[in-house]
């Protein structure tokens, strides 16, 4: 055996000639700390970062939350909102308001590509409901109805349109047009 400073050698021939006796020395109870570790003083999670798949999860929900409940993008911005999320889960950063406005762009997109899939090849009905807000600007929805492959009634709101002209038919007739020119890309079928 090689002397020198460190214990490495030491802890190789322990390892190689007396196997159990540095086991049984390991496996013995070791005395209390004189000195509290650090980490008994920060709080669990921010031992580590938050894996990037379940960041973008959580991304990927808020911006489903924003789009669903119609809330305004700069909800993610506010000091009660940050403290809700960092209560349920303290790793997590909030994206800025630019992330999360190209997120909803994107999201509008993909939305309006499952729907033209969905909806093309079927036969469908366009039903229409004329409606006014609180703050009394009247609006138009426009919603297909179709039977799919399974016989199941399905609905889909196509679009919401601001009607500033009264509902006659003649108006409402050009934002129905308006719509299947949107989803159908000017074909009629």
């Amino acid at each position: 055996m090689t002397y020198h400073s460190t214990t490495s050698n030491l802890r190789t021939h322990l390892l190689t000639i007396h196997p159990g006796k540095l086991s049984e020395q390991s496996e013995g109870n070791q005395p209390p700390l004189k000195q509290a570790r650090i980490s008994a003083f920060l709080p669990p999670s921010s031992s580590r970062g938050l894996p990037a798949a379940r960041q973008a999860s959580i991304t990927d929900k808020l911006t489903r939350f924003i789009c669903k409940d119609m809330r305004p993008i700069n909800i993610s911005q506010g000091s009660g909102f940050k403290d809700f999320v960092y209560e349920l889960e303290p790793r997590y950063t909030i994206p800025s308001r630019a992330t999360i406005t190209d997120r909803v762009v994107k999201l509008y997109d993909t939305t309006k590509d499952n729907i033209i899939q969905t909806i093309s090849g079927q036969k469908i009905a366009l039903t229409t409901d004329g409606w006014t807000s609180l703050a009394t600007e009247a609006y138009v929805t426009v919603t297909a109805h179709f039977i799919n492959e399974e016989w199941e009634l399905k609905d889909v709101l196509l679009k919401t349109i601001e009607a500033p002209k009264s509902h006659t038919a003649e108006n409402v007739a050009k934002y129905i047009c308006g719509v299947c020119a949107f989803y159908y890309h000017g074909q009629r079928g």
